[in-house]
């Protein structure tokens, strides 16, 4: 057994080349970490316009995955956030369990207001200069934040929507579930979009255009089986080919839509 001065000289010099190990593990995951929270707070407060282009704070995945791949709602996206920078802003955002593991982390993140207020979001994010969006992972969704926010951005762009259209949309929505509207937002359903859309601005169109509430069921049906289409047609805003795509849909109801 060695005398008791070494034995003590040897824990203390493990004990001391441990702690700088974890002193030095610790301030590398802090600055890391650190970069991970101040990225995310600069691309959610953000109010300067040049920031709603969609590729400077995400990545293609990110984009897609809030567009559902239709390139016509990323450019009606970035063309209203220009319009109204503000109201897609957050007035503050809580950044917790940020871990790094190279060019890649996590975090999660509680937003006040913007775009993302609507509960505590997961996310992933990757190094490409700056930390980017590259995936949104969980969601533990505030229904009463999420139904403001509906009301909030009904305001902007071009055409404001009606209250009633509003009100109609909110309705549709409590059709979800809390985990029903979360997985919807994280697989990126696009019926989230596209049932608002047809019971609550195009049926009235269409009973106001003369057709049977029977016709009209029909062709809504037939509209949801491609609802990527119907909003890249809705969203180009060309009359011609939105006929066409209601005549197609009306084929088989009985008629009523000519292109």
């Amino acid at each position: 057994m060695p005398p008791s001065g070494r034995l003590n000289r040897s824990r203390l010099a493990s004990a001391a080349l441990l702690a700088l190990l974890a002193a030095v593990m610790l301030a590398c995951g802090g600055s890391d970490g650190e970069d991970v929270r101040e990225d995310i707070t600069q691309a959610l407060t953000t109010t300067d316009e040049d920031d709603c282009r969609l590729d400077t704070f995400a990545t293609k995945r990110f984009v897609d995955q809030q567009t559902y791949s239709i390139p016509e709602l990323a450019s009606e996206a970035e063309k209203i956030c220009r319009d109204d920078v503000k109201t897609y802003a957050s007035d503050a955002v809580e950044v917790s369990a940020v871990k790094v593991d190279g060019d890649r982390a996590t975090a999660r993140i509680v937003a006040d207001g913007g775009t993302f207020g609507f509960g505590a979001l997961g996310i992933a994010l990757v190094k490409d200069g700056d930390w980017k969006f590259d995936e949104l992972t969980a969601l533990d969704i505030d229904r009463k934040k999420f139904n403001q926010l509906q009301i909030q951005f009904s305001s902007v762009g071009d055409e404001q929507v009606s209250a009633s259209q509003t009100a109609c949309t909110l309705r549709r929505l409590d059709r979800f579930s809390d985990t029903e509207l979360e997985q919807a937002v994280l697989k990126a359903d696009v019926k989230l979009v596209v049932d608002p859309l047809l019971v609550c601005f195009l049926r009235p169109e269409l009973r106001k255009g003369g057709l049977s509430l029977r016709q009209t069921s029909c062709v809504l049906k037939a509209l949801r089986n491609d609802g990527v289409k119907l909003l890249r047609v809705a969203l180009r805003e060309d009359e011609g080919a939105t006929q066409a795509l209601l005549a197609q849909a009306a084929a088989g109801c009985g008629g009523g839509i000519t292109a």
